[in-house]
């Protein structure tokens, strides 16, 4: 199974940022993001067939709850992503899961954790296009809540199906 952990979005989060998806779509084509995959990625695991060792190393996780600010609109070349503010209290939970799964005996991607929720892959815009154009300002919400995720692909379809939860004090 592919695996990764992941903040699940509130549905009034999700549906400001669909706004910004849906600007998107008139300026531009490209792989955008389904409503029910928005997320904020903790860290990646990859391919395991250790499901309960990472059940595991998700439920030594203690973290506590907190707001979570998003906003504004960027790239890594062509994906594009709504910026999340990394706050100390987000970036010492994603050290935390991280610090877990490690002990756990999970190999992790070395690089520096950058928050984001991807709105779109390979975008093409339809002609001038200036990422200003698009409003990304989704409410502060609390996060209470991890996932341990699995990615899969069904007729064709990426699907992100939670495998575990850990609620946040």
């Amino acid at each position: 199974m592919r695996l990764f952990v992941a903040i699940q979005l509130p549905c009034p989060v999700r549906s400001s940022l669909l706004n910004a998806v849906s600007r998107m779509k008139e300026l531009g084509r490209g792989n955008f993001t389904r409503p029910e995959n928005l997320h904020l990625t903790l860290i990646f695991i990859g391919e395991t067939g250790n499901e309960e060792a990472a059940r595991q190393a998700l439920s030594m996780v203690q973290g506590t709850a907190f707001p979570l600010s998003i906003g504004g609109l960027g790239s890594f070349g062509d994906l594009y992503w709504a910026g999340v503010d990394p706050s100390p209290a987000l970036l010492s939970l994603q050290r935390q899961v991280e610090g877990s799964f490690r002990a756990a005996g999970f190999k992790l991607e070395q690089r520096p954790y950058r928050p984001h929720l991807t709105l779109c892959r390979q975008f093409r815009p339809y002609g001038a296009f200036r990422a200003d154009e698009i409003t990304v300002r989704p409410p502060t919400c609390s996060i209470e809540r991890i996932s341990l995720m699995e990615s899969l692909r069904r007729d064709g379809r990426l699907i992100y199906r939670e495998v575990a939860g850990q609620q946040l004090i």
